[in-house]
Formats: C-alpha cells, structure tokens, sequence
C-alpha cells in the first residue's frame, strides 16, 4: 500500500505545481519513471475530455508542453519539469481520458526516462514537490 500524507497525496513521487505526478520506478544512468495526474488536476481544471502527450521515443525539452488537458472548463498546457524522454503511453488512458480521474494514483499516463542529475536539480530548484510541499501548495491556492 503506498503511504500517503494527511492530504491523500502519496509519499513516494515527486508534484509538480500544475499537479503532474512523477514516480520514480528504476535507478540508474537513465532513471526510469510514471508519470500521471493527480486528482487535485481534476478537481482545478474539471474532467477531461481530451489528453495529449507526445509519443514514444520523443524527447521533451524542460518547459515545454509535455500534456494538453482539455476539459468543458479549461484547455491547461502541463510543461516538463525537466528534460525527459518518453518510453510508453498509456493509449486507453490517452484515448478514454475520463478513465484517468477513476482512480488517478494508479493512472499512469505515459512513462519516461531521465537523468537522475536533471531530476534532482529540478527538485533543488523547486520545479518537483514533495507530497507534504505539494498538498500545502494546493491549499494555498483554495
């Protein structure tokens, strides 16, 4: 069972401020990771009608439009918090956007390697959240 704080968000991945999770699920020279969106992302910007990543075998520069939520509220661009490279793609999730809100912890969008240097300097810099800094953040913001 994955611990979780007092605020339901999971301790064992990293957040970004526009509620992207990272989960880092192999060490190494390429460090490799899932990443999806907590349902803090849901309740801001609404259900999704429509996500976008890039595909397998892309590499995303760091700031640059890693997914497009679309929802009846909102069209939300979520960027990269570091450079990454993307592996795998969740396809039903991708296709059947809504089925990502079900049970998000588990909900996996795509997954992606990374120097593990790129991932703890965005962590340094304050571009990756832990749970605790996380859920005060989203407080903060209600």
């Amino acid at each position: 069972m994955t611990e979780k704080t007092n605020d339901d968000c999971p301790g064992d991945r990293f957040y970004t401020e526009r509620r992207l999770w990272i989960k880092k699920m192999q060490s190494g020279a390429a460090a490799a990771y899932e990443a999806g969106l907590a349902p803090q992302a849901f309740a801001a910007f609404g259900a999704p009608l429509y996500l976008e990543t890039p595909g397998a075998g892309k590499t995303v520069p760091e700031n640059r439009t890693l997914i497009l939520f679309e929802s009846a509220k909102t069209v939300a661009e979520i960027p990269a918090p570091f450079e990454l490279t993307i592996t795998d793609i969740h396809e039903a999730l991708v296709d059947e956007p809504k089925n990502a809100a079900g049970d998000p912890w588990n909900s996996w969008l795509f997954r992606f390697t990374a120097d593990e240097n790129a991932v703890e300097n965005a962590r340094k810099n304050g571009a990756l959240l832990d749970a605790e800094t996380f859920a005060r953040a989203i407080r903060n913001r209600a």
